[in-house]
């Protein structure tokens, strides 16, 4: 297991909505009541915006992921089923913190899908700070991990 370095920024789109409609990735909340294309569509408008607004040029993943290497890494680069270890701050757009920690495991296959997608940018020892779209993280509901 290799060490990655990560700043993780997560989008999460506080959306309410009557629906409980979820045709995105397995395991996915979401109420928003827009299919997954259309909040795909809503999330990526505004990540485009944010990223804008402040300077940061991203590259977007075809998955919607966006994503800047802030150091690159020498060593190999996981896969859907590597163990990384890594060190990593999530936040909402508005700057607010809600998880983080040093020296974290994790098994790529059990965490969310922007994390499975964005892992496998970059290689060991590298930094990324990924943008995810709230489908492909805790869903426009906003459920955030407790």
């Amino acid at each position: 297991m290799k060490k990655l370095g990560i700043l993780w920024l997560v989008s999460l789109l506080l959306l309410a909505g009557c629906s409980t409609e979820d045709d995105g990735p397995e395991g996915i909340d979401d109420s928003s009541g827009l299919s997954f294309e259309e909040q795909m569509e809503v999330d990526g408008a505004i990540l485009d915006e944010y990223l804008a607004e402040r300077g940061i040029d991203a590259l977007e993943h075809e998955s919607g992921v966006r994503y800047v290497i802030t150091e690159e890494g020498e060593g190999e680069t996981p896969t859907f089923n590597s163990t990384v270890v890594v060190d990593y701050e999530g936040r909402l757009l508005d700057g607010t913190a809600f998880d983080r920690a040093v020296g974290a495991q994790f098994q790529l296959s059990n965490v969310i899908v922007g994390w499975q997608i964005g892992m496998t940018l970059v290689q060991s020892g590298g930094s990324i700070s990924l943008y995810i779209p709230s489908r492909l993280a805790y869903g426009a509901a906003g459920n955030l991990p407790t």
